[in-house]
């Protein structure tokens, strides 16, 4: 009897210790992270900027708040832009918009960070307005990364009008000369949006205007005639690609 009261008396003893020890380590934590917050501070921005885009691999936001710090210098956009992706990656959509709204600085970056976490959250049509209203701005042009985004939200909504209109201005936009080399990515993207809205002899058009076309390319057209019951012409493409 006098062993079994001696175990649990241990027994609590050591559940006390653990618990104290889990403060002390809470507040070590807590002393550390004002410690490196200081210490980035003293650094500068661009040393932060640096440093955030990783924590979206830990899918831990409080990671990315440590970090920053009270309160978020958004002056500078990189840090901004940098925010966006990792609020958005960890699945936060609503702090990758806010931070967009705080920034007081935006570029392109930003705008494409903003479109691209409305797409990973499964949101074309909010995508699309973003880009409308950053058209509308007029001081920020988009590049080959905000027509690729806009092309996939139009080719998840089975939108071809818009789609049409984002490859009008891609080509009056970003390629005046004639002879300038088509971006693949944007190519990929505008087959695969063809291909989807059933319009398969752009989708080809478009694939033959690839210089080299990769898997994807391939894939999108492939993927187009079998979707659409055109058995034969997907064979011939899969042949192909050998």
């Amino acid at each position: 009897m006098k062993l079994l009261l001696l175990r649990i008396t241990n027994a609590k003893s050591s559940s006390v210790s653990r618990k104290d020890t889990s403060k002390e380590d809470q507040v070590k934590d807590k002393h550390l992270r004002v410690q490196r917050w200081k210490q980035l501070s003293g650094e500068g921005m661009s040393r932060r900027s640096s440093i955030i885009p990783g924590h979206h691999l830990l899918k831990k936001r409080h990671i990315g708040d440590d970090v920053v710090g009270p309160p978020l210098n958004t002056r500078d956009p990189c840090v901004g832009n940098n925010l966006i992706t990792m609020y958005s990656r960890s699945g936060s959509l609503s702090r990758a918009l806010q931070t967009f709204e705080d920034m007081l600085v935006q570029d392109v970056v930003s705008w494409n960070a903003l479109i691209t976490a409305y797409l990973r959250h499964a949101r074309p049509h909010e995508a699309i307005n973003a880009f409308q209203h950053m058209i509308c701005e007029g001081c920020i042009h988009p590049d080959h990364v905000t027509f690729v985004c806009i092309l996939k939200s139009c080719s998840t909504l089975r939108q071809i009008s818009k789609g049409r209109d984002t490859h009008s201005m891609y080509l009056l936009t970003l390629m005046p000369c004639p002879t300038e080399r088509w971006n693949i990515h944007f190519c990929n993207a505008l087959v695969d949006m063809y291909a989807k809205s059933s319009q398969l002899y752009e989708a080809q058009d478009m694939f033959s205007r690839i210089p080299s076309p990769d898997p994807i390319s391939w894939n999108s057209l492939i993927h187009g005639y079998s979707e659409h019951l055109y058995a034969e012409e997907a064979l011939q493409c899969f042949f192909q690609m050998q």
